[in-house]
């Protein structure tokens, strides 16, 4: 397992790990995100807005997307999640698909 910042020719992969999750949340209407909003948001020269991938055997089986805390107007060095979400669908990582 590696856990590696998302680059933005996989912008398609991040986009449909969004959209999965929202269909597995029964919510799949409520995807605002577009792949242009992703490449303008997480896949910048100073973005404020991460994409971390969880990679298993070479394949995508994850994300985080998350932000920096600003307190007082300083960086915290702290984040918060936002989004994650995982591809059960990779069974020989020893992760099994869930009906």
């Amino acid at each position: 397992m590696k856990i590696r910042p998302a680059k933005s020719e996989e912008v398609c992969e991040v986009l449909q790990l969004i959209q999965d999750l929202a269909t597995y949340e029964k919510a799949p209407e409520q995807v605002e995100a577009s792949k242009e909003d992703l490449l303008n948001t997480i896949f910048v020269k100073d973005p404020r807005v991460f994409c971390d991938l969880v990679e298993v055997d070479g394949q995508v089986a994850g994300m985080a997307i998350w932000f920096l805390i600003t307190l007082l107007g300083r960086q915290n060095t702290g984040f918060t999640w936002k989004i994650f979400s995982l591809n059960l669908n990779i069974g020989d990582a020893g992760m099994e698909k869930r009906s």
